[in-house]
């Protein structure tokens, strides 16, 4: 596979060379254009399934989809602060203003999976520095399980996953505390899956990204499923 610096992909299939030109949520389905050999071709592939996640998920955690939004970490804190005591979990088909560690811009086009989880809790202050590693530990497991033996999957410390010596997904933990305790806990989850991958992607500049749909063929809708599952028993048995 060629990355462009346009932000194209060039994959090959059966010896004949494609290159992806776009990729767009229509309705609840993504849709790859790609250019054959100066013909085009459209990919549909599914975007969250809500009635499954409903049916796996049940009432434990409220789900909200978006089709787009300034931030899904925001979006989760204005659900917070409205007294809702159950795990929140806000996913969004594109953000506007992701962002990473540091406030360093995450770019989140159509393709991705970029969803945010929250919880209302009195922890204390240095709590916080003790969850990312574990955190990013149940999100890794999840990945690690979809991609094939000879490629090489770890964790860059401490919240990075990185496939084939690319960055795939990144976790970002923030709070709202008063001066003693945190109040609220929310978790970001920036994972590439069909996306594309431009060079200024992400949230380096020049940086070297990877997707999930290049190495595995898994469900989008399981894999939110799963992580969700992995976040909320963390948050009832380890905090």
């Amino acid at each position: 596979m060629q990355i462009y610096h346009d932000g194209t992909t060039e994959i090959q299939t059966r010896g004949i060379r494609h290159k992806t030109i776009d990729s767009i949520y229509a309705g609840d389905s993504v849709i790859q254009v790609y250019c054959l050999n100066c013909s085009i071709e459209v990919k549909k592939v599914r975007w969250i399934d809500k009635k499954k996640v409903g049916k796996e998920i049940g009432d434990d955690i409220k789900v909200v989809l978006l089709s787009e939004c300034n931030s899904t970490q925001d979006e989760v804190f204005k659900l917070l602060k409205t007294g809702e005591d159950r795990v929140i979990c806000v996913a969004s088909k594109i953000q506007r203003y992701g962002r990473g560690r540091f406030g360093r811009e995450w770019l989140s086009p159509s393709g991705g999976l970029w969803f945010s989880i929250g919880i209302i809790k009195k922890m204390k202050l240095e709590t916080a520095d003790t969850l990312v590693k574990p955190i990013t530990k149940k999100v890794y497991d999840v990945i690690k399980t979809l991609i094939k033996k000879d490629i090489i999957t770890y964790i860059k410390e401490p919240n990075d996953i990185y496939i084939d010596g690319k960055k795939a997904c990144g976790i970002l933990l923030e709070t709202q505390s008063d001066s003693k305790y945190i109040k609220r806990l929310v978790i970001g989850i920036g994972m590439n899956y069909y996306n594309i991958i431009r060079k200024t992607g992400g949230c380096v500049p020049n940086f070297e990204y990877s997707r999930l749909c290049d190495y595995t063929d898994a469900d989008i809708t399981n894999i939110f499923i799963n992580i969700l599952k992995k976040i909320k028993k963390f948050f009832d048995t380890e905090l």
